[in-house]
């Protein structure tokens, strides 16, 4: 016998398939599920039967339903109010009339025009799929709408019943919701802000409650969301005013870091532990024994705004990504012989006065003479955020052999200008540059001026930049001799 979630997965793809909107992949899993299940099948044989016993009541043997819908429906809606006869009304003669024989008319038999048939098809239709959903798909007793989805990047959602668009809603009582891709944003009744990331599964248990099974979230909660909660197989977080991020995994251990405000945590392996943590703590949880401990809390582990969603940076080869910077980026503080660092610098700044730099795509070379010479146009009302691509090698100022690094950073946003200059990274650090850090005035930050004409001689020994054809992704390749930075601008989301 097939449940009540399957049911409503089968309507709707049923009905998707009917009107033309189901994806392909909703339709491989409706003949899937019409081929392993026989009470799926008989379901659907039932819906097409009553679909049938609608459409017999009205005789369609003098039209053709096979033309689309969208232009003639409309075109022959048109004609008829066209050329529709006019109504007259004819005036009476004054007087009295005397009533004779009353002679019934013979009743005139119309057809049905093309427009209203299809009028009445799809009027049946929705009718049809009404009574389906209060006979065979009814909402589960006491299930309610408690959470909705205001906002998705690259989601990707494992249930193929349900229109995955902002505004769908979340019910108690229905099956785990599985994201395994992307970011979702969710809003409770109750004005709870919650970020999950992928994968993810998890349920809602109430308006003020979640079970994760799995999977990150990051909870902004108001005060009149006061005691929402996160729950997991191993502990429950209680909000008593916060910002706080839950991670789960899947048969490894869990933590929970406070980033504003406080939380009462409670361990489900052990009925007497009851702690409240407060900003900057963050605890661990292991896996099987339940045993808890101090961890750093790592606030940048989690996207705590919808804004760090969208700002988010994918970093790949050689490349490591860190939202906090190091208090010093001077030459020889901050090293590495296998890593660049893309450095987040400062959010939302105001691009008030003209600077010069990347902001054509293509691909640039420190040999080319053309770098850092296009304007980059001041815009009060379109803010920038700033990161900084940091290579620093390992003790000493030169090196028999030149260190070549690869990587790519691919952003949400476009890039609006690279600054690879050195003069010009100098100048734009008071605009640009973590006001909490220490900066180098280098003659070699940058990747041109006089210190890369010795480069020339082999291209083998050249830096190369390639900006993508939508300005969102930079392809780097380093030949880094000791010391080198360029300094990126992002639009702000």
């Amino acid at each position: 016998m097939i449940s009540d979630d399957q049911r409503i997965a089968l309507c709707k793809l049923i009905m998707g398939l009917m009107d033309g909107s189901i994806t392909d992949h909703g339709l491989s899993v409706l003949n899937q599920q019409l081929a392993q299940s026989p009470e799926a099948l008989e379901f659907y044989r039932e819906f097409m039967k009553n679909t049938a016993l609608l459409k017999n009541g009205i005789d369609l043997s003098q039209s053709s339903l096979s033309d689309p819908i969208s232009s003639d429906f409309w075109a022959e809606l048109s004609k008829y109010e066209m050329t529709a006869p006019a109504v007259v009304v004819s005036e009476q003669e004054e007087g009295r009339n005397i009533i004779q024989k009353v002679e019934y008319p013979q009743r005139e038999k119309h057809k049905l025009s093309k427009f209203q048939i299809v009028t009445l098809i799809i009027s049946s239709a929705a009718l049809l799929f009404v009574v389906f959903i209060l006979n065979f798909v009814r909402p589960k007793e006491g299930s309610i709408k408690v959470a909705t989805l205001v906002d998705q990047v690259d989601a990707e959602w494992t249930d193929e019943g349900v229109r995955w668009t902002n505004g769908v809603g979340f019910w108690t009582g229905d099956s785990p919701y599985l994201l395994t891709k992307g970011f979702a944003r969710i809003l409770s009744n109750n004005g709870a802000d919650v970020i999950i990331e992928s994968p993810a599964k998890f349920e809602m248990r109430d308006t003020d409650e979640i079970f994760l099974y799995y999977g990150k979230v990051a909870c902004s909660v108001p005060p009149k969301a006061y005691g929402f909660k996160i729950q997991s197989a191993d502990f429950e977080i209680t909000d008593l005013g916060t910002e706080f991020g839950v991670t789960v995994r899947q048969n490894q251990s869990s933590e929970v870091s406070v980033f504003d405000g406080k939380v009462e945590m409670a361990s489900l392996y052990d009925k007497h532990y009851d702690n409240v943590l407060t900003a900057g703590q963050a605890k661990q949880v292991s896996y099987g024994s339940g045993t808890v401990s101090d961890i750093p809390c790592d606030r940048y582990a989690y996207k705590q705004t919808w804004k760090d969603v969208l700002t988010s940076v994918e970093v790949k080869g050689s490349i490591d990504f860190l939202r906090a910077s190091p208090k010093s980026l001077e030459q020889d503080a901050f090293e590495s012989d296998s890593k660049m660092f893309l450095i987040e610098e400062r959010k939302s700044v105001p691009l008030q006065n003209e600077i010069t730099g990347l902001i054509s795509s293509g691909q640039y070379t420190s040999q080319d003479l053309t770098l850092d010479t296009e304007a980059i146009p001041g815009q009060v009302d379109k803010p920038v955020d700033s990161f900084l691509l940091h290579i620093d090698r390992v003790g000493g100022t030169s090196f028999e052999q030149n260190l070549v690094l690869n990587g790519t950073i691919a952003f949400r946003c476009p890039i609006v200008g690279v600054l690879v200059d050195t003069d010009k990274i100098i100048e734009s650090d008071s605009l640009f540059g973590n006001p909490n850090v220490d900066y180098s005035d280098d003659i070699n930050r940058g990747i041109t001026g006089e210190s890369s004409t010795w480069r020339e001689i082999d291209e083998s020994t050249l830096d190369v930049l390639t900006l993508s054809e939508d300005r969102k992704t930079l392809m780097v390749k380093m030949v880094a001799g000791n010391f080198d930075q360029i300094r990126i601008l992002v639009e702000s989301p």
